[in-house]
Order: C-alpha cells, then structure tokens, then sequence
C-alpha cells in the first residue's frame, strides 16, 4: 500500500509492506495511481490516465454555449470506476501550471467553460475527489485555443452583390447571415477549412442597406459569432435598353409601354428584353425586376 502523509515540507509517500488501512484524525488523502499520456490533434488536445487499470479520457475541444461571441472551451471524460470518487474539478486558466479558475462539477463529466477570451490559450487540468473533497493526483496540463475572427470587412460592392471577407486564428469554415434587417434571413457559406474566410452575397437590391454577421467553426467544433455589420449596395446601372422613354429613369412608364406594345401585337427590338424575337408577358417581367430592384440593366 502507498502511504501518504504531511510535513511542513510537503506531501511524503512511504510503501509499508503488509499494510492495508490507516487511518488519522489528522487528516485524511486519497490517492489516484495514474498513467498519463498527452497527445494533440488539430482542433482537440486529447488527455488519458488510468486509475487501477481503468482509463480516464479528458478530451478538450472548442465548443459554444449561449453566449457565444464570448468563446467557451468544453471538456468531457469518461468517469473513473472507483468508489470512493465522489466528483470532479476542473481548473483553469491563461498561464501554464497556474490555474486562476477552477469549477466543482459534481459527477458530471463534462462541462462547458463558458465567456473565455476569443484568441487566448487556455491551459487545463482535471482532478477526482472523494467525498471529504480531498482531491486525487490530478491529470497533467492541457491546452487549447478560443476561435477568433478579425478584419471583417465587405468589398466589390455592385448594385447587387457584395463579398464579404475575414480572418480566423484558426482552421474554420466560413458562413455570413445576411439581410435587410438583423433578422437576416438569407445565409451565404463555404465549407473549406481556411485561415481566410470569404462569402459572396447575391441577388441584392440597388440601393439597399443590409445587415451581416459572420460565423466561422474550427475543426474541433468550436464557433465564433460576429456582432452586427453594415453596408449599402450602389445604385442600379440605368440603360438605354431598360429607359425606354429616355426619361433617365426605369419606372412604371417604361412598363406600360410594353404592355401597349404587347396589346397591339407590334414588334419592335427596342421592347424585347430577352432578345427573342418577340414581345410579351417575358418581356415585361423583365422590365419589372428592373424596376423593382431585383435585376439591374442591361441584363
């Protein structure tokens, strides 16, 4: 048996042949034989220990919770079958081998580490206790990273479309929520695992302000979500083709002289809009996304 006992210099361990039990009204220990192995992935640090031939896995990866441009980290393990482990604690913290934080969660074993730092190293490690709260040897150190996005930004703005771009620290895909509100509505994604996230937006209005907000997820799992982003689309391009009274604008004048010439069954190439040879309800459909905003001109 391993003995555990206190000085004022430390924790001393002695193997007393024969000895089963002791017990002291001093204090009492429990100690956790363990076997530790450590390795990394991308997106996860994996973590092994064993307790009397049982194995205890502590994997962490990027996850997110409620509030998720915040950042979170999640931890999970595979409970340690022994009696006397009364639950576990997980510490933690922005520097190697000093843990600032440290959360009791019970028999749980996993848990979400919640409003971490987006672009910091977290630094981590997990200890069994028994039901006096005297913790076990607790498993070494692992790391991982809180997902972060910067330079977001818009480009090639038309009357119609918008590209929306940003950087990640890490692997991840990207996806831009997009609209005329901050409801959005509209998404426009990449799944390609990149350092460079982009999104091209289409079918926009002329003229229009839209609301955007960016999410990239890393290979681990873990999520980052953007605030809120503005930008205004340019005006439509105005065309001879689509002004059909050389008014300077495109309006429901321009549509009714379609309907006209539709009505009267006469041909003229000025008022085909798709170019096939003949004038009707195609024609002036066209003519009508143009007027709505929905197709600029010429098409």
């Amino acid at each position: 048996m391993l003995l555990f006992f206190s000085s004022l210099a430390g924790w001393h361990s002695k193997v007393v042949p024969g000895l089963r039990k002791v017990d002291s009204s001093m204090h009492r220990a429990v100690h956790f034989q363990k076997e530790l192995d450590i390795s990394m992935t991308t997106g996860q640090v994996s973590l092994k220990r064993s307790l009397e031939q049982t194995a205890l896995f502590v994997i962490i990866v990027l996850s997110t919770i409620q509030n998720l441009a915040a950042g979170s980290l999640s931890a999970s393990w595979s409970p340690v079958s022994d009696s006397r482990v009364a639950g576990y604690k997980i510490k933690y913290g922005t520097q190697s081998g000093s843990y600032s934080q440290s959360v009791d969660v019970g028999n749980s074993t996993n848990y979400v580490v919640p409003n971490l730092t987006e672009g910091t190293t977290y630094f981590f490690r997990v200890a069994a206790y028994d039901s006096s709260h005297v913790e076990g040897t607790p498993s070494v150190e692992v790391s991982a990273v809180v997902l972060k996005a910067s330079s977001i930004g818009v480009g090639s703005i038309t009357s119609n479309s918008g590209v929306v771009a940003w950087q990640t620290n890490k692997l991840a895909t990207s996806l831009v929520e997009f609209g005329t509100t901050t409801a959005y509505g509209s998404t426009a994604s990449n799944s390609t695992f990149s350092l460079s996230s982009q999104a091209s937006l289409l079918n926009l209005s002329p003229s229009t302000l839209y609301h955007f907000r960016v999410r990239s997820q890393d290979q681990g799992g873990g999520t980052f979500v953007s605030g809120d982003f503005t930008f205004s689309t340019s005006a439509a391009t105005i065309s001879s083709k689509c002004d059909l009274n050389a008014d300077g604008s495109t309006d429901s004048t321009d549509l009714q002289i379609v309907v006209n010439a539709i009505m009267s069954g006469s041909y003229s190439s000025k008022y085909d809009m798709n170019s096939d040879g003949k004038v009707n309800a195609a024609d002036l459909q066209r003519l009508t996304n143009v007027v709505l905003g929905k197709k600029s001109c010429p098409f």
